[in-house]
């Protein structure tokens, strides 16, 4: 039972770093793979 359950700890922790790794790379634009929506609104010059 111990070792199922370190098992299941060892998981669920490389998945949240490789969320948190992949979290990172998004906010500082390192992110090459994924497409996302950005809340930018594009500045319109008025001639």
């Amino acid at each position: 039972k111990r070792i199922r359950k370190n098992v299941c700890r060892e998981k669920t922790k490389k998945i949240a770093l490789k969320a948190f790794s992949l979290a990172q790379s998004i906010l500082t634009g390192r992110s090459k793979s994924f497409y996302y929506a950005t809340n930018k609104k594009v500045s319109e010059s008025t001639e």
